[in-house]
């Protein structure tokens, strides 16, 4: 009997180390090479120091730094793989796409939520609205730049001249 408690007794003490019962810094629970003490996480195999930084939000190489070094074409702190696009005339996420996310109505390239109104007859900027607030001499609802002249003693194509 004593044999088996002196047996038991070494087992336990060999599963879980000398001191408290738990996890041990010298034991490596992930079996990526490296030590808990060692480790930032022991228990992710795929960070350890000096692993290759992955675009996933996590510190893979035990630096204190999330994704450093990955592309970031807007500069933002987040890498292109995990960015999303943000309506602001830039590539967020590295697609070498612009604003492709957002509605053009106009299909001038440019994204509604940024692109201005232009006198041309269409709603350039997606609010419903056509050439809003825009020069329109006689208030008739169309742009200077697209109105006519009428005879009727305005001023109708907003170029200084009545009646020509």
């Amino acid at each position: 009997m004593r044999t088996l408690t002196a047996l038991l007794g070494t087992a336990l003490l060999l599963t879980w180390g000398p001191g408290c019962i738990g996890e041990d810094d010298d034991v490596d629970n992930d079996a990526d090479g490296f030590t808990a003490s060692e480790d930032c996480d022991d228990s992710d195999p795929t960070v350890f120091p000096d692993a290759i930084e992955a675009c996933n939000g996590v510190d893979d190489d035990c630096d204190d730094q999330i994704d450093e070094g990955l592309s970031d074409a807007d500069l933002d702190g987040t890498c292109d793989g995990l960015d999303s696009e943000d309506c602001d005339g830039l590539d967020n996420d590295g697609d070498a796409l612009v604003d492709e996310d957002f509605t053009d109505t106009d299909e001038d390239g440019i994204a509604d939520c940024i692109d201005s109104e232009d006198c041309d007859g269409a709603d350039n900027d997606g609010d419903g609205e056509i050439d809003e607030d825009l020069p329109d001499s006689d208030e008739d609802g169309t742009c200077d730049e697209l109105d006519s002249e009428d005879c009727d003693g305005l001023d109708n194509d907003g170029d200084g001249e009545v009646d020509e």
